[in-house]
């Protein structure tokens, strides 16, 4: 999203303004959400900046962004919206990870806590792997490891969180690169889909 708005088109930061990347690290460390009324000024103040004939990039996201909500009349919008799919080589999906979760790769005691709500999903084993892997700092290994993870979850679903509603187009991109050069003639509300940058 902030690629996209520092080359000149329209973005909707959702997490950037919830303070929430919507995921179970989603979290930022020593970083509060913002109570729901605030989210919902910030967003409001956001919408008003766009011009209305021209389309808005906005990230897929479920109802919640961490502890708040994203009002009905926009996640509505975003469910009706045109949607487009990255398809991000594993190298760069890891890469881009490690660098934009930094802050867990800086409280690694946080990061583990964390990780040990995922016994619900994955075997103790596995999570405690994890964790080992946590403790030697090899934050590649448990960044591919995670992310694999997050890919077999993700698969049932391969739009991500929202539902997929008939009239919405798919549009595959092999780079994240070349969707800031892809010309779209929408004038609705765009819906990228790249879960599988984050876990």
């Amino acid at each position: 999203m902030q690629k996209l708005e520092s080359l000149g088109h329209q973005s909707l930061d959702l997490e950037g303004l919830a303070k929430h990347r919507g995921s179970l690290l989603g979290a930022l460390p020593e970083t509060p959400q913002p109570h729901q009324k605030q989210f919902e000024s910030l967003l409001h103040h956001k919408l008003c900046s766009f011009a209305p004939d021209k389309p808005v990039w906005v990230e897929a996201e479920s109802h919640r962004v961490g502890a708040v909500h994203i009002p009905d009349h926009l996640f509505k919008a975003m469910r009706r919206a045109p949607i487009i799919e990255l398809d991000v080589p594993r190298g760069e999906r890891v890469e881009h990870l490690i660098e934009n979760y930094n802050a867990w790769v800086n409280s690694p005691d946080l990061l583990i806590e964390k990780l040990r709500y995922l016994t619900r999903l994955r075997s103790k084993a596995t999570v405690e792997s994890w964790i080992d892997l946590v403790k030697a700092k090899n934050w590649s290994q448990l960044t591919s490891e995670l992310l694999e993870f997050h890919c077999k979850l993700a698969r049932a679903n391969p739009l991500g969180r929202l539902t997929r509603l008939p009239g919405n187009s798919i549009r595959r991109i092999e780079a994240v690169h070349a969707l800031a050069s892809t010309t779209l003639a929408m004038t609705d509300v765009v819906l990228t889909v790249v879960g599988m940058l984050k876990f």
